[in-house]
């Protein structure tokens, strides 16, 4: 619900991931936390270090590499 008050928030979209990978909603998580680095790309490698088992560790398959423009 915090991402429907607030959908322009990375912060929103973090926690909304990890609340869906913690109840194994993995596809759902990955959307989240890709959408939350899209939201502030500041935070992609943190996102990628934090999350490496969601994100598979390798930005280039995660769309959270630097330059990433699948736009």
């Amino acid at each position: 619900q915090v991402v429907l008050l607030d959908p322009d928030s990375s912060e929103a979209h973090l926690r909304q991931a990890w609340a869906l990978a913690s109840i194994g909603q993995r596809e759902s998580a990955i959307r989240s936390f890709r959408r939350a680095a899209e939201l502030d790309p500041s935070r992609a490698d943190e996102i990628r270090r934090t999350y490496p088992d969601l994100m598979g560790g390798d930005a280039r398959s995660t769309g959270l590499s630097r330059g990433d423009d699948r736009g």
